[in-house]
């Protein structure tokens, strides 16, 4: 029996080892330091010498990664035979954190989609970019003469759970000055653009050896210290967009102070004259603004997939030179916001930064309308932990939602890096605002007229100011309609023609007064001025019939008393109808 357990347990501790693959891995690295970044690409061959193999694990370090993906590579042959690489996605996971001389390393685990058997070979690329992996050598240059210099400072070997079989590492500059003196180069090219190490063979895990490189750079080292992002969002059709910068050239700094003379006939050194930005296609309203008030010297150009954003600063950005500014935009919302019934999705890119720059720390303000719920935030990049707070503008009651969110360590690759923002919105909600603006113009419109309508004097029986022109417009044609008697007591007789001539000058200047205060009465009060319309035309009947009377006073006929006789009845009546008129407006 003790013999048969024992046959069993080898069988299994042979299936077991059979089953357990070995790997072995060659590695090919190649740095591109031509940019602000070191950009790594790395090649891992993967053989596997053992059972089957379904993953592998690769270090990276985490100190200022700013971007890495991993591609599965399969060759493919294109035009004139050539060998083209082809890359496609594979997946991948990080899944712990190691400390290795010092440095700190994420071990990422990359997963086949089908397992590697026995005797076969996988290709993964790893696509890396750091940012401050370079420093200034020399630290300070002139404006005339001097140009710019870096130095790089890595491991020369890649990082590796597993003993490396063989491994290459190549560093692509514009020109190399220098290396260390204790690490030779393999070789190094005619131009001194490219240094190659290795190969180096049977590589223990974790291996360290110093590596530096110095040499001339013509890149720009544009780094943003801070910046605000805040996306102001409404339904009735736009997205706000503002982005606050405040950055600095990380190249060599200016000695000594700078000449505009020199800068225009060439002596550029490492200044960078504008910043360049890829902004929505869609964008319209596009600004350009810092402390001082609005900058003119910037231009947009449209293209069918983004708007090229140019931005000349104030002043050229030498190396150690800072600069504060804000930009913006407005977005239509229908490409960026989708809805399904009161469930609403925001998708837009994470960020728009500028060619060749890095973003060490952003803040991201996002303010949805007033009344949203249910709200949720993703994207791919690390971001700290998502505050909510509220803001109240224009006819708000509770305030807008803003969602407040930190990120670090952003490149323009990120531009492709999606933020998503949903939530739960009533679109009822949308009229809440403007049925308050309409409201207010109502009871506005309404107290104007309440006001104008009412009387809020403490006294009553105090007469307006139009009731008070008016009864003294009625004084003076009462006193002109009495004093107007006085014509008709001329004494008949001598001299007859110089009296009617004289009671014609008089008549007619009382009636011409009267006739222009019936005027000013009835623009004030229509209905008194029909009254003084009535009695100014009995009036001018009475001057009529009295002028007839003093014309036949020289006569004594039979026929004449007569005719005075009725006449007189005339004035009479006339004088009855001025009376009884006068009686209505006293």
């Amino acid at each position: 029996k003790m013999r048969g357990v024992f046959l069993i347990g080898i069988i299994i501790a042979f299936v077991i080892y059979s089953s357990n693959a070995e790997v072995s891995i060659t590695v090919e690295r190649i740095v591109d330091l031509t940019t602000q970044f070191a950009d790594e690409g790395i090649y891992y061959e993967v053989r596997n010498e053992g059972g089957s193999l379904s993953s592998f694990n690769f270090a990276v370090e985490n100190e200022n990664l700013v971007n890495m993906n991993v591609y599965k590579v399969s060759d493919k042959t294109g035009d004139n035979n050539e060998i083209i690489e082809k890359l496609s996605a594979i997946k991948y996971e990080m899944i712990k954190t190691e400390t290795h001389n010092g440095i700190s390393y994420d071990i990422i685990q990359v997963t086949f989609e089908s397992p590697l058997s026995s005797n076969t070979n996988a290709l993964v690329k790893v696509s890396a970019s750091y940012a401050h992996k370079m420093s200034p050598k020399p630290k300070t240059i002139s404006q005339i003469g001097d140009f710019p210099r870096m130095v790089y400072s890595g491991n020369v070997y890649v990082p590796s759970e597993y003993n490396v079989v063989r491994q290459v590492t190549e560093y692509r500059t514009v020109q190399v000055v220098s290396y260390n003196e204790d690490l030779q180069p393999n070789r190094i090219n005619a131009e001194r653009q490219i240094v190659t190490f290795g190969p180096f063979s049977d590589v223990s895990g974790f291996n360290y050896s110093p590596c530096s490189i110095h040499f001339y750079t013509n890149a720009k080292y544009l780094t943003v210290d801070n910046l605000i992002r805040e996306i102001e969002v409404s339904h009735w059709g736009n997205i706000a967009i503002e982005e606050t910068y405040e950055l600095h050239h990380a190249g060599p700094a200016l000695k000594g102070s700078f000449s505009r003379l020199d800068y225009m006939i060439g002596h550029h050194s490492n200044a960078i004259p504008e910043f360049v930005q890829r902004i929505p296609v869609n964008a319209f309203d596009v600004y350009y603004r810092d402390i001082i008030g609005n900058i003119s010297t910037s231009h947009v150009f449209r293209h069918e997939d983004h708007v090229k954003f140019e931005i000349t600063p104030r002043f050229v950005l030498f190396g150690g030179w800072r600069d504060e500014f804000k930009t913006g935009y407005n977005l239509p919302t229908s490409p960026f916001l989708k809805n399904d019934g009161s469930s609403f999705e925001l998708s837009l890119p994470l960020v728009n930064v500028f060619e060749d720059a890095v973003i060490d720390n952003a803040e991201f303000r996002v303010v949805l309308p007033e009344g949203v719920s249910d709200i949720e935030i993703s994207t791919s990049v690390s971001i700290s932990k998502v505050e909510f707070s509220t803001r109240k503008t224009y006819l708000d009651t509770t305030g807008r939602t803003v969602l407040t969110f930190r990120a670090h360590g952003l490149v323009s690759d990120h531009e492709h890096t999606k933020l998503i923002v949903r939530y739960s919105f009533s679109t009822m909600d949308m009229f809440r605002e403007p049925f308050f603006l309409i409201t207010a113009y109502c009871v506005l419109f309404l107290t104007f007229i309440l006001y104008f309508r009412s009387d809020f004097s403490i006294t009553r029986g105090v007469t307006s100011e139009i009731d008070i022109k008016t009864q003294q417009l009625i004084r003076e044609y009462v006193g002109l309609v009495e004093s107007r008697s006085s014509l008709f007591q001329q004494s008949q007789g001598k001299n007859v023609a110089k009296k009617i001539e004289k009671y014609n000058n008089d008549a007619n200047a009382s009636l011409g007064a009267g006739q222009t205060l019936t005027s000013k009465i009835s623009s004030v009060e229509p209905e008194l001025g029909n009254i003084c319309r009535d009695i100014h035309r009995a009036s001018k009947q009475q001057v009529t019939v009295y002028r007839q009377i003093l014309s036949l006073s020289n006569s004594s006929s039979e026929d004449t008393k007569a005719k005075v006789a009725e006449l007189k009845g005339q004035f009479e009546t006339a004088g009855d109808i001025v009376n009884s008129k006068l009686a209505l407006l006293q």
